[in-house]
């Protein structure tokens, strides 16, 4: 009785389970990752344009993208996952 309630308490914890943004690992191009680097270091789309010598446009394409492969609802929770998950240094 005592390890059935044992387990029952882990299992319902969570304990020993890996975070669930852990579980889903994403592949993010190495354009969406320079532009999510940038968006953290406080850089506008128009900025990263400048310095990766492409247009706004493309910038915010890449932002998209890699906020639809991240599954995140803004920019902000884009760069927070891909933290998360090590994909920017």
């Amino acid at each position: 009785m005592v390890g059935l309630t044992y387990h029952a308490h882990v299992s319902a914890a969570g304990i020993g389970r890996t975070p669930r943004y852990a579980q889903q690992v994403c592949t993010l191009t190495q354009r969406e990752r320079q532009c999510l680097g940038w968006i953290s270091e406080g850089k506008t789309m128009q900025d990263i344009a400048q310095l990766l010598g492409v247009r706004p446009r493309g910038v915010k394409f890449h932002l998209d993208n890699a906020r639809r492969n991240l599954a995140a609802l803004t920019l902000p929770h884009a760069v927070a996952l891909a933290l998360r998950q090590g994909l920017l240094p």
